[in-house]
């Protein structure tokens, strides 16, 4: 469960956050948050890593797990764009009710969000590089499978005519 009071930015007290404004308060809970995402991130780089070392053994190695890697991957994706965007806009328009000195800490976490969405991109990349490379092998080995059912075919049915044809 999430307390925004137990934010590292508030935990000074929120008198004294509330006291640099209500922009500052957005801020440090927007941050906190952001924060959260990058330990997420780590073990989910983590099991890309171990995902690839696996896939690399054989066809075997890929299960599940990696489709739910990269669809979470996504989904963190799909959360984080928006944020990014938003953050974008509310650290470089004067427009927006952020004071000159907050907007600062805007930026930083815009700058945050780019490195977030650049590595789950990345990861993201990955995982899918992993999957083709799976689905690639499995298409190999049905292949093969395919040209020896053929073959076995062709012996059998050739074997089969080869009596009725010399009576």
């Amino acid at each position: 469960m999430w307390d925004p009071r137990a934010t590292h930015h508030i935990r000074v007290g929120l008198a004294q956050a509330l006291g640099r404004g209500p922009d500052y308060v957005l801020w440090a809970l927007c941050d906190d948050t952001i924060d959260a995402y990058f330990p997420i991130l780590d073990r989910l780089g983590t099991r890309s890593t171990r995902s690839r070392t696996k896939s690399s053994t054989g066809p075997t190695g890929v299960s599940w797990r990696d489709f739910e890697l990269k669809r979470a991957l996504i989904e963190i994706r799909r959360i984080t764009a928006p944020e990014r965007e938003m953050f974008n806009v509310l650290s470089s328009r004067e427009e927006v009710p952020i004071s000159a000195d907050n907007r600062l800490y805007f930026r930083d976490a815009y700058d945050h969000l780019i490195r977030l969405t650049d590595e789950l991109d990345t990861y993201r990349e990955l995982a899918s590089a992993t999957l083709e490379a799976y689905l690639s092998t499995v298409n190999n080995n049905l292949s093969l499978i395919m040209k020896r059912l053929t073959g076995v075919t062709v012996v059998v049915r050739g074997s089969a005519r080869s009596p009725a044809s010399s009576a």
